[in-house]
């Protein structure tokens, strides 16, 4: 499945749902949001809903970690707004971004999410208004 062909509107849905902010503005926390778990769930081919979700499943699990590991460490989103975002405990954000960092070093597909995320964000307009 590629980037294209996951259906934005559910990914709108679910992050208003969230009271997260609107895919539609101009805020670049949001388009950042977006972008990263798009990106994580193109890799485990699942739909973006799952990242979002509470779903433990592996695969779910794992895009979501690698989605909080790029957005902690490249673009210094705090726990407790991605806590805010994903409707999780800032603390369980901390625990995915640890575990993250030690899947980074065994895990091959892992890894390949990290960079597919970055790769992601670089190629968007998101990344050319950063300082």
């Amino acid at each position: 499945m590629t980037l294209a062909e996951i259906p934005t509107d559910e990914l709108r849905g679910e992050l208003a749902r969230r009271k997260a902010e609107n895919l539609a503005s101009a805020d670049p926390a949001a388009t950042l949001t977006a972008i990263c778990v798009r990106a994580a769930a193109a890799v485990y081919d699942i739909r973006p809903a799952c990242v979002l979700g509470r779903s433990k499943s592996r695969p779910c699990v794992y895009a979501r970690w690698a989605a909080w590991h790029v957005m902690t460490l490249d673009h210094r989103q705090t726990f407790a707004h991605l806590g805010r975002l994903f409707d999780r405990d800032h603390a369980a954000v901390m625990h995915g971004c640890r575990e993250a960092t030690n899947l980074i070093l065994v895990c091959a597909r892992f890894r390949r999410a990290v960079f597919h995320i970055r790769e992601s964000l670089s190629s968007t307009p998101y990344n050319q208004s950063q300082p």
